[in-house]
């Protein structure tokens, strides 16, 4: 299994800079997160890493996507992220329509997935729901319903058991 993990988040990045602070508008930055699992961490372990890593990314998210891109060269197809093609968020919080309507950030039609695949956590009255964009080239509505099934009994595996190794919960 892949023992190094590069997924993207998304930092309402931006305001910090004097010349933006005025402009309306929510600015996102995407950010690529690594995080190393060859050691077969427990997941305990694995949220420390992720919080650690999450934290300086976000330390630093006043550097422009492009200007990181730019410094660091990569070689790029231009119609994929140089860095993540996965990327993982919790929405910010919606405001309340008085239960009359609902609506998130993926509400919208965005005329399909930037990435392979895109996962928004969004809290609404004491639960958390998921959402996924995805590119449907490379997956099919079935699949990624499966995932997303896959995904949820994998975390309530590892609420019930936080000291269990990654491998332990993968097999459960």
């Amino acid at each position: 299994y892949q023992t190094d993990l590069i997924v993207g988040t998304l930092s309402p990045a931006g305001r910090k800079t004097p010349g933006v602070q005025n402009l309306f508008g929510y600015f996102l930055n995407p950010i690529p997160l690594r995080v190393d699992i060859s050691d077969d961490p427990t997941f305990a372990e694995l949220l420390l890493r992720a919080r650690i890593v999450t934290s300086e990314a976000i330390s630093n998210d006043d550097v422009p996507f492009e200007e990181l891109t730019r410094e660091l060269g990569p070689r790029t197809d231009t119609s994929r992220n140089p860095y993540f093609t996965v990327a993982i968020s919790l929405q910010p919080s919606m405001p309340d329509l008085n239960g009359a309507w609902s609506v998130t950030s993926m509400d919208a039609e965005s005329g399909g997935a930037k990435l392979d695949l895109y996962l928004a956590f969004i809290e609404r009255d004491d639960a958390l729901y998921a959402r996924a964009q995805f590119n449907p080239d490379l997956f099919e509505e079935q699949t990624i319903q499966q995932m997303i099934l896959d995904l949820e009994a994998l975390l309530y595996a590892a609420a019930e058991r936080p000291q269990s190794r990654l491998s332990d919960l993968r097999a459960a």
